[in-house]
């Protein structure tokens, strides 16, 4: 991955405008891996209104900051305790791994010198805030589901969330969706999930009741779908302690019961919970092959499949945090409430599953060693670690070396198995970082990785291994250019009649990116960007290989005085096969995200306007349609549509009262 970075704070970005650029960030690494950008843009929104004050700041605090890797948490706290409290967020230069795009971004989220001090639990509601949004998507073009009938809804996606914070004391929300095509005459919406969180009560750090999100550890028993990539993020998701609530419109991995999180004596933690999940599977022969994580239910064969398992939860962890070392204990099981329901799905079997760990973590001046290693039924093992040295705050090296048992497995870190197909694999990565001269780094990283399920028929262990390099710069204050490359090779199962054999020649993927991004001031900003792509069989020379292509332009407006912001982009792509598909992320209205898979030959546009009046009330639009010039028809089965064309409408009213300005006003000095 190749990333050069320019970036100002001439002028304080509005929210929106500080949420793209965070997301400009994290798309440098070229896989998002099931980031929920949904739950992002919530995050951030909150921290944004909170920001967190950084002298006063424990490791949960930052649970918010999802784009901030664990070890700069660490070095952010580090320099507290070792330094005192810090005088201004200008003091960010100052602290080890924040690198560029960190300065830039922190200080929306981060403060110093909290003049309204710590609140209390009982003034909490007073400076509580409260949010209401009605959200609805449909398309221009009718699909074929709907006029055969087989699609028994209505062809709208609608979404209603309320949500109450009250600063860092308490969250409550309802959350309510159901899919195009959705039956709406059985039960309404689709999708039901409230929740509630309470923190800060004493000894009791958090109680989290409904919907929620665990991760532990390195995510070998609870993680989430961020913690599967080989690459960056595996070693930037390191020893989390993380039970939050969730309201997003997610409709997999979501515990729904009540957890909560005790700090009995100092720097010890410990969580329990318990919870449920209702998957949607195939259950009509007795047995569950796999899990339905795509959500839609709108023919009378996908109706059978919704919610006919339920999952039972139950979890606990200890963890103490030294001023130099940390140690956690995981502990799960878990069973499903059926008669009889034997499951194929990447080794899991029968009724019951469990799984313990510990993870583990030692930080002395420049160097770092942290890890978890985790023991599930059949005696299954998996381990994972991180080795970290950082040479005068600049230069870094980072090795992680992962092993997975094939009878490895746990429900809750699923991205282990289906995400990430990691399953039964051994391997290592290695990360480098160099800095340059003026504010200029490259970084470097590769990896291997061998699957130990089995040797095929060819006597031969399948083999992959990945290379990333970002290249990061800033020297300018207004200025974003990032180029991305990725190398991938790999060898590849197909099936024979019932038989699965191994290819006589190995896969191999070339990515690259360039995107740069400018802020010209008084809310006028451009994005111009191109990819390109190639794949072929190791045995094909390049001249022969598929290639694919994009390029796109963006352009946006703010007129902050009345509330008005406009957005807008083109592209154009050609990617003639599959596996050279483009995952671009789009701008987006909220509460939402979208990053189309595009594929085929097509010229793509959508514009993006939202109206924020003083009142309260927002309204958010958006319009976008793909013209493909390689087709007459549009998807297939039932979602087909006849021309050459897909035009789909996003539209969002939102209203949020008894906002505390308090807090922006602060932010707004330290800036």
């Amino acid at each position: 991955m190749i990333t050069f970075s320019v970036t100002a704070q001439t002028e304080r970005l509005s929210f929106d405008e500080f949420y793209d650029l965070v997301v400009f960030w994290l798309e440098t690494d070229g896989d998002d891996f099931g980031m929920d950008y949904e739950e992002l843009e919530n995050s951030l929104r909150l921290a944004y209104d909170n920001p967190i004050d950084w002298n006063k700041a424990e490791k949960k605090d930052f649970d918010e900051l999802l784009f901030v890797p664990a070890d700069v948490v660490e070095e952010l706290l580090y320099y507290i305790y070792k330094n005192g409290e810090a005088h201004s967020v200008n003091e960010l230069m100052l602290v080890p791994k924040v690198d560029y795009k960190l300065r830039e971004l922190l200080p929306y989220v981060l403060t110093v010198k909290d003049e309204y001090g710590n609140q209390k639990w009982e003034d909490a509601f007073k400076y509580a805030s409260h949010y209401v949004v009605a959200r609805t998507d449909f398309e221009a073009e009718k699909r074929r589901g709907y006029e055969t009938g087989k699609y028994q809804g209505l062809p709208f996606k609608q979404i209603v969330k309320y949500r109450s914070e009250a600063r860092d004391n308490f969250k409550a929300g309802v959350t309510m969706e159901t899919d195009p095509g959705e039956p709406w005459n059985k039960k309404g919406f689709d999708l039901y999930r409230a929740y509630a969180q309470f923190d800060n009560l004493k000894v009791v750090e958090r109680v989290v009741v409904g919907a929620m999100k665990v991760a532990f550890g390195n995510g070998l028993i609870f993680g989430d779908r961020q913690y599967g990539n080989a690459l960056d993020r595996m070693q930037s998701k390191l020893n989390k302690n993380d039970l939050r609530c969730y309201g997003g419109t997610q409709e997999y991995e979501i515990l729904n019961g009540v957890g909560m999180s005790i700090q009995p004596v100092k720097g010890l933690t410990i969580s329990i919970l318990y919870g449920f999940e209702m998957p949607d599977a195939d259950t009509s022969k007795g047995y569950w092959k796999t899990i339905v994580t795509d959500g839609y239910h709108r023919t009378e064969t996908e109706l059978r499949k919704n919610n006919t398992l339920m999952f039972h939860t139950i979890g606990a962890r200890a963890m103490y945090d030294g001023k130099w070392y940390k140690v956690g204990v995981t502990a799960y099981g878990g069973f499903f409430s059926m008669s009889s329901v034997p499951s194929y799905q990447n080794g899991f079997s029968g009724k019951r599953q469990w799984a313990v760990s510990a993870d583990y973590a030692v930080r002395r001046y420049w160097f770092g060693f942290s890890g978890e290693t985790a023991l599930s039924q059949d005696i299954g093992v998996a381990t994972t670690n991180t080795m970290t040295a950082t040479i005068n705050d600049d230069y870094s090296i980072v090795l992680n070396h992962r092993y997975f048992s094939p009878k490895y497995h746990s429900y809750w870190a699923s991205s282990y198995s289906t995400a990430s197909d990691v399953t039964g694999e051994n391997g290592a990565t290695l990360g480098l970082r160099l800095p340059l001269y003026y504010n200029m780094c490259i970084d470097i990283t590769g990896g291997g990785y061998v699957d130990i399920r089995g040797k095929s028929k060819l006597g031969d262990t399948p083999f992959r291994h990945d290379l990333n390099v970002r290249y990061d710069a800033i020297f300018r204050e207004v200025h974003n250019l990032n180029v991305f490359f990725k190398f991938r090779q790999y060898q590849c199962d197909k099936e024979d009649g019932k038989e699965i054999i191994k290819k006589a020649v190995d896969g191999q993927t070339c990515l690259l990116s360039i995107a740069y991004k400018n802020r010209f001031g008084n809310g006028l900003g451009s994005t111009i960007g191109a990819q390109a792509n190639v794949t072929r069989d190791k045995l094909k020379v390049w001249s022969t290989a598929s290639w694919g292509w994009m390029v796109y332009g963006d352009l946006e407006y703010s007129l902050k005085g009345i509330g008005l912001s406009m957005k807008g982009r083109v592209e154009y792509f050609d990617a003639p096969k599959w596996d050279n598909r483009f995952y671009l992320y789009e701008q987006n209205i909220s509460e939402s995200s979208y990053s189309p898979a595009l594929y085929g030959k097509a010229f793509r546009w959508y514009f993006i306007m939202k109206y924020a009046a003083k009142c309260g009330v927002t309204l958010q639009m958006k319009v976008a349609q793909t013209l493909y010039t390689d087709r007459q028809e549009v998807g297939s089965g039932n979602d087909l549509t006849q021309g050459n064309h897909r035009t789909s409408f996003n539209i969002l009213v939102s209203y949020k009262f008894k906002q505390n300005n308090h807090n922006y006003e602060r932010r707004s000095k330290t800036l």
